[in-house]
């Protein structure tokens, strides 16, 4: 059932039908008489126009996005999470990009596959972002060499985190963070870098990055 804008004229008379459709109708046709379930809203879709939004499921959070049939829907946040999964060989002394290419939890498809890399999608506000990236380096017995690892955003370091192999030779995991603000067709990746003095592997290469509300 639809709303009708209340038309009124000096001295009419409320008749039945008119009781029905500008009292009756309107109110079947807004809250409360649109709600099924408790956590339900009412949402303007227009001028004069309204319809009922269903609650979310558990956590979710309620977001702007004028694609949406109501212009907000329920959704845990602008995100994604994609990895490079097993180990990827890199050269000695070479500065590398992981060739991270799947995705983990990508809901608004920011993952390049082609180009190892999360760009946010065109249209988007600019906002703070958080972002993070781990894997971890195959152990190695050459004591005191560097094993690397960096955020780059639009190819300038944003984050890195940097150790050194102990004599050991045990895997050295790292992990780089850092917020930043991210506009429309801007680029994530992450680079490492070794000396190992041979190929070294680094291991299960993870990004993240999710929207600071």
């Amino acid at each position: 059932m639809s709303y009708t804008p209340v038309v009124t004229a000096a001295g009419q008379a409320i008749t039945d039908a008119l009781w029905n459709t500008y009292i009756r109708d309107n109110l079947a046709a807004s809250a409360p008489d649109a709600f099924t379930t408790k956590g339900d809203m009412f949402i303007a879709s227009g001028n004069d126009a309204g319809a009922r939004l269903a609650v979310g499921t558990d956590f979710q959070v309620l977001e702007s996005l004028a694609s949406a049939t109501l212009g907000v829907q329920h959704g845990s946040g602008v995100r994604s999470a994609v990895w490079k999964s097993g180990g990827q060989a890199i050269a000695t002394a070479t500065t590398t990009i992981m060739q991270i290419a799947t995705a983990l939890s990508d809901p608004f498809s920011m993952l390049d596959a082609v180009n190892f890399r999360l760009t946010i999608p065109a249209g988007f506000p600019t906002r703070d972002y958080m972002i993070v990236a781990q894997g971890y380096w195959t152990g190695h017995a050459t004591d005191n060499t560097y094993r690397h690892l960096e955020i780059r955003v639009n190819n300038a370091i944003l984050a890195r985190a940097s150790a050194s192999q102990d004599v050991d030779g045990e895997a050295i995991g790292l992990c780089a963070s850092s917020t930043t603000l991210l506009a429309a067709t801007n680029y994530v990746d992450v680079y490492v870098k070794q000396n190992s003095g041979g190929n070294l592997a680094f291991n299960d290469c993870r990004l993240s990055l999710f929207m600071i509300r």
